[in-house]
């Protein structure tokens, strides 16, 4: 499963899987995009593919989710959702600016996470990556708050992987 397939790195996250012969579920808001995507990477690769648009930030992600993926096998997941949307002083964006991107961020993924990792570690085997940026080693003025959401899935990743990996389950950020 690669959350934030649509374009850049997770796209290519996807187009690599795909070449490798994975079967890859893609999670974006677009549906018109994933449903492109989907369609090159079964063309070329012949592999299956599911596309779930689904906006990471909303109440429902994970419900909606587990609707589209509750009844197959998700081995890996990749969370490279995540955005600094626009740089500018802490102070001078709107608190709902840093409150979605905690909830792209650090919600996201820690739902995400949580889900599929416990049905890992159930199975004794799968990976989680969570995509983070060297943002994340210090803070950053105009950035902050992505700042701190990328450390955050950074210690997360972390913490998974001192958890996780005696249970057959590698994470890593």
């Amino acid at each position: 499963l690669v959350a934030g397939a649509s374009d850049g790195i997770g796209e290519a996250f996807a187009r690599q899987l795909a070449a490798a012969g994975i079967n890859v579920v893609l999670v974006a808001r677009r549906a018109a995009v994933l449903a492109t995507l989907a369609r090159e990477l079964r063309e070329e690769h012949g592999i299956a593919t599911r596309e779930l648009a689904v906006d990471l930030t909303a109440d429902e992600v994970l419900p909606r989710l587990r609707e589209g993926t509750d009844d197959i096998e998700v081995g890996l997941l990749v969370y490279n959702a995540g955005a600094a949307h626009g740089a500018a002083h802490f102070l001078d964006r709107p608190v709902e600016a840093a409150l979605g991107l905690l909830a792209l961020n650090c919600r996201g993924p820690v739902l995400l996470a949580h889900h599929y990792g416990s049905r890992m570690r159930e199975r004794g085997r799968g990976g989680i990556l969570l995509l983070s940026s060297l943002a994340s080693m210090s803070g950053s003025a105009h950035i902050a708050t992505y700042c701190a959401t990328k450390s955050f899935d950074l210690m997360l990743a972390e913490g998974l992987w001192h958890e996780l990996a005696p249970a057959g389950v590698d994470a890593m950020c």
